[in-house]
């Protein structure tokens, strides 16, 4: 197996950061707001929205009622990713999402690597 190097200074990537919602939350897209299951709201940060991007990882999944879904289906609803700009990641956003009450886990996402030649 290749050892993976850093891709090249001219290669423009965007930084993610893995996201686990908490149990009972969910992200409302249209409104830029997560919602709770007892109807709690919770606003992101406007300067966050304004260059980030909250996506979920499992997009059809997202559109379902949870009720309709098995449990794996449930947890796999929970999943998402803020992707931000070419920047890098600080532990002081990491320490600030998980403070939000509908973020179980924020973890960075996985380094980009090329294969060595």
């Amino acid at each position: 197996m290749f050892p993976a190097v850093p891709p090249s200074d001219d290669l423009t990537h965007r930084a993610a950061v893995e996201l686990v919602l908490a149990e009972g939350w969910r992200y409302n897209s249209r409104r830029r707001v997560f919602v709770s299951d007892n109807d709690e709201l919770f606003r992101p940060p406007q300067e966050l929205l304004a260059y980030g991007q909250l996506v979920y990882k499992v997009p059809t999944l997202a559109k379902q009622n949870p009720q309709d879904l098995s449990a794996a289906e449930r947890d796999l609803q929970r999943y998402m990713q803020l992707i931000l700009p070419p920047t890098e990641l600080t532990a002081t956003l990491l320490e600030n999402l998980q403070a939000w009450p509908c973020i179980e886990a924020a973890t960075p996402g996985p380094k980009i690597s090329l294969p060595k030649a």
